[in-house]
């Protein structure tokens, strides 16, 4: 399992003014963001209003044409373009499903937020994970914890991250003294084991600190100008 590092965009889902999506201004928001050099795309995540899209007709639709357009660029580009997808749920089950979903479909990484709303305790986000890792993709922990609630600690993450095909965390804690204990707990003693900013603000310290990259919103406007800081922090 290789270890991501770089910029990668956590795309808007454009809307039309009725409410549907704009599939076209999707597929020029990818082409923008490909074409200005950044490392990777992650679709269908916060930044990108999931919760709001119906499942079937748009997530599927979304899906599709992020690996069509990735697809033809990694042949133009002669790179690789990590692609990762939102593939999270609070319902274990469905979660199970979703990341089969975009495995199936062709995703490289599925990132699989802390299940919210319930705040399952310890052992309940950690059979969580367990599930997901056995699908055979690799899998981004998500740890926001003021959207779900309940915060993954170090411990715990060190725990998860000894199942298999866990690749990482977007560490959107906004805790910067929990990052720098993930780096030397866990990503230090674990090569392939990337730690990915979820907040702007902080790419740069958690750079500097060893992480990894960020996975950024900011980029969706500048995707070269925060890809240019995030490898030069790097």
């Amino acid at each position: 399992m290789s270890k991501l590092r770089g910029a990668f965009t956590a795309l808007i889902t454009p809307m039309n003014k009725d409410g549907s999506v704009d599939y076209e201004g999707f597929r020029s928001l990818l082409r923008y963001q490909l074409d200005n050099g950044i490392t990777g795309l992650l679709p269908l995540g916060t930044t990108g209003e999931t919760p709001t899209l119906l499942e079937v007709d748009e997530e599927d639709k979304i899906i599709d044409i992020a690996v069509e357009e990735v697809s033809a660029y990694k042949q133009k580009l002669k790179r690789d373009i990590p692609l990762i997808i939102g593939a999270g749920s609070n319902n274990t089950a469905e979660a199970v499903r979703y990341v089969q979903r975009v495995k199936d479909k062709g995703a490289d990484y599925a990132l699989v937020v802390s299940p919210y709303y319930n705040k399952p305790s310890d052992e309940g986000i950690f059979r969580h994970y367990e599930a997901v890792s056995k699908i055979g993709i690799p899998i981004l922990v998500y740890n926001i914890a003021g959207r779900t609630g309940k915060n993954i600690s170090t411990p715990l993450l060190k725990r998860i991250a000894e199942l298999p095909n866990i690749a990482g965390v977007k560490e959107a804690s906004g805790d910067i003294n929990q990052m720098m204990d993930v780096i030397a707990n866990i990503a230090s003693k674990r090569e392939d084991f990337c730690v990915l900013s979820g907040d702007d603000g902080l790419t740069v310290p958690l750079a500097a600190m060893g992480g990894d990259g960020v996975i950024s919103v900011v980029s969706n406007l500048a995707p070269a100008q925060v890809t240019e800081m995030t490898m030069a922090a790097l």
